[in-house]
């Protein structure tokens, strides 16, 4: 029963840190397909603040990495665990990445 009372205190933190979290800044820029993008510190800043406010600690893995000329691929996964209880909870996710103008650019 104890286990199930630190779970639902970490799944409270974890929405308390939701909460908190204001839409997030975009100060990237990608000229060539001219867009704003959120780098990682305007992700990882604030949700670093919020998480320590709250007793929490978030841990990124790299599980498998993929990188070649123009693309990159890599499953990453987010433990986050609780420093009062030591309860955590664990995501993993593929991420992949294009670099258009490498495509163009390459020599013919």
């Amino acid at each position: 029963m104890d286990s199930d009372n630190n779970k639902a205190k970490l799944f409270f933190k974890i929405l308390a840190v939701q909460k908190s979290l204001q839409p997030l800044e975009k100060s990237g820029k990608n000229d060539y397909q001219r867009y704003a993008y959120s780098t990682a510190s305007d992700v990882l800043l604030p949700v670093q603040k919020a998480c320590n406010e709250h007793g929490l600690v978030a841990i990124a893995d790299v599980i498998e990495s993929r990188i070649e000329p123009g693309k990159a691929s890599a499953t990453v996964r987010l433990t986050v665990a609780d420093s009062e209880t030591g309860e955590s909870v664990s995501i993993t996710a593929p991420g992949y990445a294009e670099d258009w103008s490498y495509k163009e650019n390459r020599p013919t």
